[in-house]
């Protein structure tokens, strides 16, 4: 009986190690996909979202310090466009398309308010 049982041991051991290198597998590889998603994400849609506002910003700037009449935010037809390309279509994007929607429809917003301002102040010098 005193077989049977160390046999019986023996093989729980290594069932339990068979396990845990399983597991230990399974993570690994589990981690590796999310690295390898996540470094995707930077590449393909963060990066070009601040390199989007970024330039956009800067070249607003530019204009303002050479006391320029600020034009229209071009930031729209390419936030648009990236929001189209259907890279911000997995859940975990939510909040990135949110703020994004809530920028283009305050840039909207600001080149009506602009567009207005110019008319008036072309009627006004008139």
């Amino acid at each position: 009986m005193a077989d049977l049982g160390e046999t019986l041991l023996s093989l729980a051991g290594w069932l339990v190690a068979a396990a845990v290198t399983l597991i230990g597998i399974l993570v690994t590889s589990w981690i590796q996909e999310r690295r390898r998603q996540y470094d995707n994400d930077l590449a393909e849609v963060y990066e070009p979202v601040y390199t989007i506002v970024r330039e956009s910003h800067e070249a607003e700037v530019f204009k303002l310090n050479r006391l320029e009449v600020p034009g229209s935010w071009d930031v729209d037809y390419k936030l648009m466009g990236l929001m189209k390309s259907g890279k911000l279509i997995p859940r975990r994007f939510r909040g990135l398309r949110a703020d994004l929607n809530q920028l283009i429809s305050l840039s909207e917003e600001s080149d009506k308010k602009e567009k207005s301002l110019v008319a008036l102040t072309k009627d006004k010098l008139k």
